[in-house]
């Protein structure tokens, strides 16, 4: 059957794509864990780390291990929780002239010969 004029031959659009990676650790992060003696969401230890980590430059693992960041280390996280807090500036777009006016765009064209048969006559 041939399709026909002006009329779309998947009319629900393309499917909306799997984020599976960012479902992944959201089903993770939601899962409970203990920590500092109670049972909280996984997202909310890592949250408590990063944070610790950014303040003190050094952070305690559940485990009870201490881990002593570098500073570029420590660097990379502040830069993280900054992102993450209040998103990165926003881009502004201007499209004006240097007076405030609209942007003029001029073209010439140059016709150029361009095959080997012409010669130029001095």
């Amino acid at each position: 059957m041939p399709f026909q004029k002006g009329q779309s031959g998947n009319p629900n659009g393309r499917p909306v794509k799997s984020r599976a990676l960012t479902e992944i650790l959201a089903t993770t992060g939601s899962k409970t864990v203990e920590y500092n003696g109670k049972n909280v969401a996984g997202k909310r230890v890592l949250a408590a780390l990063l944070w610790e980590a950014a303040t003190t430059g050094k952070t305690t693992m559940p485990s009870g291990a201490e881990l002593q960041l570098a500073p570029p280390d420590w660097l990379a996280i502040v830069k993280l929780l900054y992102s993450q807090i209040d998103g990165p500036p926003p881009v502004v777009n201007k499209h004006e002239g240097s007076d405030g006016g609209p942007i003029v765009l001029r073209v010439e064209y140059v016709n150029k010969r361009t095959d080997d048969n012409s010669t130029d006559a001095a």
